[in-house]
């Protein structure tokens, strides 16, 4: 990107060219990961872990990646730092649950402080809107509540627009959020109008309850190894409110109980305009097809589809 500039109307114009990612401009979202798969593109032939990491694992300026063993993933971080420090790019805000990991950078680039979100257990690390805690290696809820709830359309929109919750662990409860907020958009409320009574106690005692949300751990570690066999399983449903699909990993080990994780869960509410049964459950299928085609190209080794869909679709 070139730009002119003078330091006034008397000097004659200087050209200047930026030679990093401006913040700001329009251009810089897509120019941050272009730039990353330009890397991975170029200069990876030889670092084929790298690679994935850089175009798999990335999610706008945060590389989440692991391995199975401590040789494995000091090896990667090793060549991650090797390949974009010949780009001129340098990682910071190493976290792991790993010690070794954090003894190979120093002390300076590690998130030295934690983020100011509290749980019960103290403080984590926010990791795709959820919150990591490396020493438990769990997520858990990073939503945070300083003030009462504003009862009006106004508020509700700014509470359900902080919940940032890209893999769906707490979709049940964004999806509740935006039916209500669906509900105001029905009325034709403006914004800083009081909410009518009966949603507004809806209202009140949803947020009253959101501090529950604290308590939920997810496992962050899926332990695929051993050459166990892994499964995917999906569901979807629908409702005149909406419809969902979730998906679960389900690992068969030969000599003990099978094991289900949650992957993730996509929601989407129902249109304002009236929509039957059938057609929603249809919308509900191709949602968890398109979920499971997702998960399913992202985790390694390829996994077989299980797809179960509850609810009768019509001939």
């Amino acid at each position: 990107m070139y730009y002119i500039w003078r330091s006034s109307p008397h000097d004659e114009l200087i050209e200047y060219e930026l030679n990093t990612v401006t913040y700001g401009v329009n251009c810089a979202p897509y120019l941050a990961l272009r730039v990353l798969q330009a890397i991975a593109s170029d200069d990876c032939d030889n670092f084929e872990f790298v690679r994935n990491a850089l175009t798999r694992q990335t999610y706008v300026d945060d590389i989440c990646d692991g391995a199975d063993t401590i040789s494995n993933i000091l090896k990667l971080q090793s060549d991650l730092i090797y390949v974009l420090n010949k780009a001129g790019l340098e990682l910071k805000k190493w976290a792991s649950n790993t010690p070794s990991v954090l003894d190979a950078v120093p002390a300076a680039d590690r998130v030295c402080a934690p983020m100011p979100i509290e749980t019960v257990d103290g403080y984590g690390t926010k990791v795709l809107g959820l919150q990591w805690h490396p020493e438990g290696d769990y997520f858990c809820c990073a939503l945070s509540l300083d003030s009462a709830p504003v009862c009006t359309k106004r508020g509700i929109l700014s509470l359900v627009a902080r919940i940032f919750d890209p893999l769906g662990v707490f979709a049940p409860v964004v999806f509740l959020a935006k039916s209500i907020m669906q509900r105001t958009w029905q009325l034709g409320m403006n914004w800083d109008e009081s909410l009518p009574t009966n949603i507004h106690d809806e209202w009140i005692a949803f947020v009253s309850d959101l501090p529950s949300l604290l308590n939920i751990r997810v496992p962050r570690y899926l332990n695929s190894s051993h050459g166990a066999p892994c499964y995917l399983l999906g569901f979807c449903d629908a409702s005149q409110l909406g419809y969902a699909a979730v998906v679960y990993v389900c690992m068969a080990e030969v000599d003990a109980d099978a094991s289900v994780f949650l992957i993730g869960t996509k929601t989407k509410l129902a249109p304002i305009k009236s929509s039957t049964i059938p057609r929603l459950e249809l919308n509900a299928a191709l949602l968890l097809a398109r979920w499971l085609s997702r998960v399913r190209d992202i985790l390694a080794p390829p996994l077989n589809i299980v797809g179960i869909m509850r609810g009768r679709i019509p001939r």
